[in-house]
This record gives structure tokens, C-alpha cells and sequence, in this order.
């Protein structure tokens, strides 16, 4: 169960800077991503992305890249916060190298980040911490 999470409205859209680095990404995030070990769970969870979108990608009769392909898809219509919860997500699932190349660089002072404060992975019990102002 995941707790304390307001993204609020987000800034919306996903600037330049974020589809830029989704788009340069994209042959990375399709390839390496695994939507199967949780991640995609925790994306609906956290309110990365919606459980109808959840559900879409889940009913894709295709392959990992095609899945893959579509939450970049559905990524690129989402917030900034939306964003940022994904790499959120990415980091919880093993998957910070890729986190990392998404990751914009906003400057030392910009504190709208997400940040982990507590993971029990025996209780299955996530605690976030929204810092966003």
C-alpha cells in the first residue's frame, strides 16, 4: 500500500526536456524495461499511470518491447509528476539504470523531487515522501 502521495495536477504537459530524454531514450527503455516483475503494478499503484491504462498495456497480446512501447506512449501524455513518479518506480524495480537516463538535470536548488523515505519489501508496504512544492 502506498501512502502520503499527492501529485496534484502536476505540471502538465511533459516538457521538452522530458520527451527529449523519452525519445533518446526509447531503444533503451523498450529493450531493458520489465513490466512483469512488479514494475507495472507499481506504476498503477503509485499513480504513475492509470488502472485503464494499466489495463491496456496489460491486454496487448504482444511483446515486452511492444508493452514497453506503449507506456512510453502513454508516459509522454502525463505530467511531470506523473514523470517522476515513473522514475520513481524504475528505481523501486531494479531498473535505476534506466532511472538515471531519464533522470533531467533541474539544478543543485530544485527540490519538486520524490523522494523515498521508507521500502519494507517483507510487508509489501511502500512509504513515500511528496516533497513537491
Amino acid at each position: 500500500m502506498l501512502t502520503g502521495v499527492n501529485i496534484g495536477s502536476g505540471d502538465w504537459p511533459l516538457e521538452k526536456k522530458r520527451l527529449e530524454k523519452l525519445n533518446t531514450n526509447c531503444r533503451q527503455l523498450v529493450k531493458q524495461m520489465h513490466l512483469k516483475d512488479g514494475l507495472l503494478d507499481d506504476m498503477a499503484s503509485y499513480g504513475c499511470i492509470t488502472m485503464e491504462q494499466k489495463a491496456a498495456v496489460e491486454e496487448l497480446n504482444s511483446t515486452s518491447a511492444e508493452k514497453n512501447r506503449k507506456v512510453q506512449e502513454i508516459l509522454m501524455r502525463r505530467s511531470v509528476a506523473h514523470y517522476k513518479l515513473f522514475l520513481t518506480c524504475l528505481h523501486l524495480n531494479g531498473h535505476s539504470h534506466l532511472a538515471n537516463c531519464l533522470t533531467v538535470d533541474e539544478g543543485k536548488n530544485n527540490i519538486n523531487t520524490i523522494s523515498i523515505v521508507t521500502i519494507n519489501h517483507r510487508m509489501n508496504k511502500y512509504n513515500i515522501k511528496n516533497t513537491m512544492q
